[in-house]
């Protein structure tokens, strides 16, 4: 929403991101890139 998308499109990209980071090692190195969650979505 931060950058001017809407609820439903700001929730399935931190649904998204939250499915990324649990899916590595560590807090930091594991945050997804804005490029890897568009990679995704675009599946």
């Amino acid at each position: 929403m931060l950058e001017g998308r809407g609820y439903d499109e700001s929730l399935a990209r931190a649904c998204v991101a939250g499915a990324l980071a649990a899916s590595g090692h560590g807090a930091q190195p594991s945050l997804p890139t804005s490029e890897e969650i568009d990679a995704i979505l675009a599946l």
